[in-house]
């Protein structure tokens, strides 16, 4: 899975204290933070890209359902594109949008990110 070989952390920070007493918990857990490495030309060269220009009402689980058929596979479509969320996406941008998933994934898992 893509977040597999992240690490887990224990979180008892101050600013979590609320969200720990709601849930009755003492401690946190979450995902190390990822880091990417970018892919280089040579990979890039080698996928079929279409781009696509974000609209209103867009959505990256539903531009992985258009491309991929898939929603779950939004996250190929965030990490190529260096965007951890669509809050990080304005209407106008665009996407490059790789259109062989499962080669893209391949080379995540290779570099130990999918």
């Amino acid at each position: 899975m893509r977040n597999q070989s992240r690490g887990l952390i224990e979180s008892k920070e101050d600013i979590h204290e609320s969200l720990r007493e709601s849930r009755g918990m003492s401690k946190l857990h979450h995902l190390e933070t990822a880091h990417y490495v970018e892919l280089s030309q040579g990979v890039i060269n080698r996928l079929n890209i279409v781009e696509h220009v974000w609209r209103s009402g867009d959505k990256l689980s539903k531009l992985s359902f258009q491309y991929y058929k898939d929603v779950s596979l939004w996250w190929i479509i965030a990490r190529f594109n260096s965007v951890p969320t669509e809050g990080h996406i304005s209407i106008g941008d665009v996407l490059q949008i790789p259109l062989n998933p499962e080669e893209i994934t391949s080379v995540f898992l290779e570099q130990g990110e999918a």
